[in-house]
C-alpha cells in the first residue's frame, strides 16, 4: 500500500482535523496517510520545501507568526511569499484553503487550487484525489433483501420451469 506524506499547514485545530479526514477518506484502502501539523508561517516554507511531502494543504488566512514577533497572525501577503518561496523550491503539489477573496495571488505563488472557506468538503476532496490520483471509491453492491413476496414468485416461476420441463421431455 502506498504511502502519503501530507502536511497541513493551519493554526486552527478543528480545520487541520477537517483536512485531515478528507484527506483520509480519499486515500482510504489505497494509502496510507502520514500527517504532520504545523501552525507557523516560517514552518511552511521550511518544511514543505523539503521534497519530503507528497502534498501540502495550506489555510493561507490562518498561519501564525514566527516565534518572536507580536502580531498574532501572518498577512495574507505573507502566506502567499512562502507559497512563491515553496513553488521555486520543489513541485510538491500546494491545495490552498482561504477565506480571503484574492485568488488569483495564490493561484500566480502557483498552488494546485484554492478551496474557499467554509468550504464544501467533497470539493476538497475531489482537489486531493486529481492532485494524488487517487482513484474514485467504488461503491460495492450490497445484497439486496427479497421481499417475502418476491420469494414466492421466485420459487413459484422455479416450479413452473420445472413443470414445463417435464412435460417437454415426456411429449
Amino acid at each position: 500500500m502506498d504511502k502519503v506524506h501530507l502536511l497541513v499547514a493551519n493554526s486552527i485545530q478543528a480545520l487541520s482535523n477537517r483536512i485531515e479526514s478528507l484527506v483520509l477518506d480519499v486515500c482510504f484502502d489505497q494509502a496510507v496517510v502520514e500527517t504532520t501539523r504545523i501552525g507557523r508561517a516560517d514552518e511552511l516554507v521550511k518544511l514543505a520545501s523539503s521534497g519530503v511531502y507528497q502534498l501540502v494543504i495550506v489555510a493561507a488566512d490562518n498561519l501564525l507568526p514566527p516565534k518572536g514577533l507580536r502580531k498574532s497572525w501572518v498577512s495574507a501577503d505573507e502566506a502567499v511569499r512562502a507559497i512563491h518561496a515553496i513553488r521555486g523550491r520543489c513541485d510538491t503539489p500546494v491545495i490552498a484553503v482561504s477565506i480571503f477573496p484574492d485568488e488569483g495571488s495564490l493561484l500566480e505563488a502557483g498552488v494546485e487550487c484554492v478551496v474557499r472557506l467554509p468550504f464544501e468538503g467533497e470539493k476538497l476532496k475531489l482537489e486531493v484525489r486529481r492532485v494524488l490520483r487517487r482513484a474514485e471509491p467504488v461503491e460495492e453492491s450490497k445484497p439486496s433483501r427479497l421481499s417475502l413476496n418476491e420469494l414466492v414468485l421466485r420459487g413459484f416461476g422455479t416450479a413452473l420451469l420445472q413443470a414445463i420441463k417435464r412435460t417437454s421431455s415426456i411429449s
